[in-house]
């Protein structure tokens, strides 16, 4: 609450008529002293408003009429002290602002112990008359407890906070943590005056720098690797993740860093994230291998966060315990902004054709661009989370963790104990939008940047929701993540945070956000533009199942090209929901609004139409730029097939083989020529 609205509450409520605001702390936080009988109605009237209060365990209503009695003592001690102009600049928290000449008289002491401490006006007194970019604050009492006051006010995200003393820790354990802190800060400490009375040893026997001694010489021997077939060779320069332990050399000078992992270091984390009964990596695994490689090839400063923006997921990533395979994850240094773009990819052992899973974009953002976007998110969570516990309580309905993970999620995704974060969850009846809380397992594990579950949990808090407003059969996939703000640095992955999730649909598809916050209402993460793509259930099993017996085909396999038109148009039609006039045939696919999971679900109801069509898997498809070229492939593949028919199109693009020669020996590549040689013959 206020001081103001406080002041106003007991200023209108003659039965507080002896309370007073005793203390300023922060824009919504006071302190309020008087009769105790006085307070418990205070609380009451609180309690009504849902506001929190907590009654402090003190002898007497400091800063109020209760210090009457000993003011003129205060007065007399007052003037008997001589007063001099500081040399320091020093706040005062009489008058909320830097000590003037003025302030210094006789009656100080007696205002110090009756009026108001003006705390939060004294700190906003501060930031107007000094930078505070990089600042340090530090609390030199018997517990840091003024530093979350410091930190709520104070607008600059890069400060620093450091405490002396904490109730927890032994006094040189707390000391010696905050002259570490402080000297990594390149503050120069005066270790010897810190030590001085005390009965620590000095070492003085230890050799300058560079180190003194006599010098080896090893002869350098070239290291000799042979890979035989099959096998992958891994780097030999560690990182300090185990996620992804390898970083690969590259020619000096490069912008280009190679990292590499294994699937099996990754099995844990995707086994436990289970669709349609296949592991397949989480989008929040992708996000968590990014950074951690943006993190050992450029390191960000202090008060910098890295934020991960146009995650784009292009095709699964399998896991299977007997499946061996490389992950590498590439960046390509930005020579502007000292970020990255970066690439996740596979290479099985048994065939060295790399699959691209992930791409994105690595941004290093000072700390303040995230504390100006903070205080909108922080005010639409507060009035959804008003409507949720008002006028949406009787519109909403609420999922406990055991439904959601037994019950609801099942149909789509199985989740591990260690991904079952979600506390409740309240999802609206009439709207697209939830609000609920999670808590990481204890056992989620440590020694990330940024915690995959802690990611993946909003990811799935707003995929349920977009689940919830599908059929049955249906099921919603993340297929692209405009933006990842996770103020990372610092934060108690083990606490219990609030989420919001906002949903609206758009052309079939569901656009999310979400904001999450700590337990002090300070949001701490917001993931902006997750698109869930509708895919037929059905579907996705199938293109994620491992290959059947191939299947005798039928007595006749010829079709006409009017049959591939048709069938075509329709299948497109049903699956990105488009009118007859949406179908454009020069236009790109992507400007058709067809993403990479549309094609999937495209190049599997092609399949059944036409079994000539097996070959038309997701990464052939991907190669076609627009619906046109898509025609000419699948009658390609029709007059290849085993009736040869002739193929209706352009006069430029018919096939000119000769009846009997085989099929192109490399068909995907031929595709993709076909496919750009339509494109670029339709804009002429």
């Amino acid at each position: 609450m206020s001081p103001d609205r406080a002041g106003n509450l007991i200023s209108t409520k003659p039965a507080l008529s002896e309370l007073t605001v005793a203390c300023l702390n922060g824009v919504d936080e006071c302190v309020i002293g008087g009769p105790l009988d006085q307070i418990s109605e205070f609380q009451g009237h609180c309690k009504a408003c849902k506001i929190k209060t907590k009654v402090l365990d003190v002898p007497f209503a400091f800063h109020t009429k209760a210090m009457d009695p000993i003011l003129d003592h205060l007065e007399a001690l007052g003037r008997s002290i001589g007063f001099a102009t500081p040399t320091v600049p020093i706040i005062s928290n009489v008058f909320g602002c830097f000590f003037r000449a003025e302030h210094l008289t006789g009656s100080y002491f007696a205002l110090h112990a009756r009026e108001p401490v003006r705390f939060s006006e004294g700190l906003l007194d501060l930031q107007s008359s000094a930078p505070l970019h990089n600042a340090l604050f530090l609390d030199m009492g018997p517990h840091p407890s003024t530093i979350p006051m410091v930190r709520s006010l104070n607008r600059h995200g890069s400060s620093t906070y450091l405490g002396t003393l904490q109730r927890s820790q032994r006094a040189w354990e707390s000391i010696s943590a905050t002259l570490a802190s402080i000297s990594l800060l390149k503050i120069p400490v005066n270790w010897r005056e810190v030590f001085a009375g005390t009965s620590a040893s000095m070492l003085s026997g230890l050799p300058g720098h560079p180190l003194k001694g006599p010098e080896f010489f090893v002869p350098y021997r070239e290291q000799l690797q042979s890979v035989e077939q099959g096998e992958t060779s891994l780097p030999s320069l560690r990182t300090k993740f185990n996620l992804l332990p390898w970083l690969k050399p590259q020619p000096a000078p490069s912008d280009t860093f190679v990292f590499e992992t294994t699937l099996q270091i990754l099995g844990l984390l995707i086994s436990g994230h289970d669709v349609g009964g296949t592991a397949i990596c989480p989008a929040s695994l992708f996000h968590e291998l990014a950074l951690e490689a943006v993190e050992t090839a450029i390191p960000p400063l202090v008060g910098q966060t890295l934020v991960v923006t146009n995650m784009v997921f292009a095709s699964p990533l399998v896991y299977k315990p007997s499946k061996e395979a490389r992950v590498s994850v590439r960046l390509t240094k930005h020579t502007s902004d000292g970020g990255a773009d970066f690439q996740v990819s596979s290479t099985l052992a048994s065939d060295p054709t790399e699959t691209l899973h992930c791409t994105g974009v690595v941004s290093l953002r000072d700390q303040d661009v995230f504390d100006s976007r903070q205080i909108k998110d922080a005010a639409l969570m507060k009035r959804q989370r008003q409507y949720f516990d008002t006028v949406g309580k009787e519109h909403c309905s609420i999922f406990q963790t055991r439904v959601l993970y037994e019950v609801v999620f099942p149909r789509v995704v199985r989740y591990s104990p260690e991904y079952q974060s979600i506390r409740h969850l309240r999802v609206s009846d009439s709207n697209l939008e939830g609000i609920g809380s999670f808590k990481l397992a204890q056992e989620s594990g440590t020694g990330y940047v940024s915690h995959p579950v802690f990611m993946d949990s909003i990811l799935h808090a707003a995929g349920f929701i977009a689940n919830t407003a599908v059929k049955d059969q249906d099921v919603c996939i993340c297929a692209r993540v405009d933006a990842v703000e996770i103020s990372y640095r610092d934060m108690d992955f083990g606490g219990t945070f609030q989420i919001y999730c906002s949903l609206l649909e758009v052309k079939g598809a569901f656009l999310a956000d979400a904001i999450v916050m700590d337990a002090s209402g300070q949001v701490i993460a917001a993931v902006r533009g997750m698109t869930f793509s509708r895919l037929r259930l059905s579907t996705f099993q199938r293109m994620l199942a491992p290959p059947k017996a191939p299947i005798p085909p039928p007595e006749s396999r010829t079709k006409s090209t009017q049959d591939v038109e048709t069938a075509l148009k329709k299948i497109v039609m049903d699956v990105g929901g488009f009118s007859i006039e949406d179908m454009d045939y020069n236009k790109p696919l992507d400007e058709l609004g067809i993403d990479s999971l549309m094609q999937i679900e495209i190049a599997s109801g092609l399949a059944r139409a036409f079994p000539f069509a097996d070959k038309m898997n997701h990464r052939t498809l991907s190669q076609c730029e627009t619906l046109g070229s898509l025609e000419i492939a699948l009658g390609l593949m029709l007059q290849s097939s085993a009736e040869p028919t002739p193929v209706v199109g352009s006069p430029k693009m018919v096939n000119e083989q000769p009846p009997g020669s085989p099929a192109p020996a490399n068909f995907s590549s031929y595709l993709f020529f076909l496919a750009r040689t339509y494109h670029l013959a339709t804009r002429q």
